[in-house]
């Protein structure tokens, strides 16, 4: 009896460190055993959309509790690359090409690093490899980008917080604060080619449109707006898009042009008795006169 109850007390010891073991490899940790055990530095993600690229930070956010975080060497050490939060390796996901303090960098998913220091600026890293667990692996190598970026002091932070809290038509700035020590980033995108780059690839009519409206709001580059504008028209002529091109044509100064599109859409409203047709015929007569036709 004796040697059974030995036998019984090895297989649950057994049992336990299985269980154990399959606990630390599951970098998830979920259990299988139908429950989950719970992050002590938990996950979290931020988000931010610059014209139509997106923007998308995933981490983990260790606390402080009390601690000197940039002087002890097993949290983030002064002059060593940090993994900008805890467990797997912070990672920064853009939809398309952007500038991260004036350097290019691709569309793509990255590993994002930082390198504190006490008395010079901090390094931040965006890294090719994101899929790696803290920076124990990290090859300067696979860097695609870094910059340098000062840090200032801050109101306390208790956990690690990413954010952005800037934001512009064509830029923002990515903050990281922990404890009293806050990081900006500066991101910028090139809108008007992003944009238009989307709008090759999903075109239709609308997409003219709001690729023509856009470019209209920047004020930048007119020729490219009519130049959507009227793509719009030939994929489905309505309107809507006409108007737009009379819009631009104004803005163009060019008056003569103006006055043709103004006397076209004109045109298509007589005999129609729905309120669109109706609108744009007193809309058209009342700008014909003001250009002067």
């Amino acid at each position: 009896m004796k040697t059974n109850i030995s036998y019984l007390k090895l297989l649950l010891i057994g049992a336990s460190l299985l269980i154990t073991s399959d606990l630390i490899s599951q970098s998830s940790f979920a259990t299988g055993y139908g429950w989950v055990v719970p992050r002590v530095s938990q996950q979290a993600k931020v988000y931010q959309k610059v014209g139509v690229t997106e923007i998308e930070v995933e981490y983990s956010r260790p606390y402080v509790k009390d601690r000197q975080v940039w002087e002890e060497p097993r949290i983030a050490p002064y002059d060593k690359v940090w993994r900008a939060g805890a467990n797997e390796a912070t990672t920064i996901s853009f939809s398309t090409d952007v500038k991260i303090g004036g350097k290019d960098l691709k569309a793509g998913k990255y590993a994002f690093f930082l390198i504190p220091s006490q008395n010079k600026p901090w390094v931040a890293i965006f890294n090719t490899v994101h899929s790696q667990w803290g920076a124990f692996t990290y090859n300067e190598s696979k860097d695609a980008v870094r910059v340098e970026v000062s840090a200032q002091t801050s109101e306390l932070r208790e956990a690690v917080e990413f954010g952005f809290p800037e934001l512009t038509a064509e830029s923002t700035v990515m903050s990281v604060r922990w404890e009293k020590i806050k990081v900006e980033i500066p991101i910028s995108v090139d809108v008007a080619k992003t944009s238009a780059a989307v709008a090759n690839t999903t075109f239709d009519w609308q997409a003219g449109f709001f690729a023509a409206e856009h470019f209209i709001n920047l004020g930048s580059n007119l020729d490219e707006a009519l130049k959507w504008a009227k793509a719009s028209i030939a994929m489905n002529e309505n309107y809507s898009n006409l108007n737009q091109k009379l819009t631009i044509l104004e803005k163009q100064e060019n008056i003569e042009e103006a006055k043709k599109t103004a006397a076209y859409i004109l045109s298509l409203t007589e005999g129609k008795a729905d309120n669109a047709s109706k609108y744009y015929k007193k809309a058209m007569e009342e700008k014909i006169k003001d250009l002067g036709g």
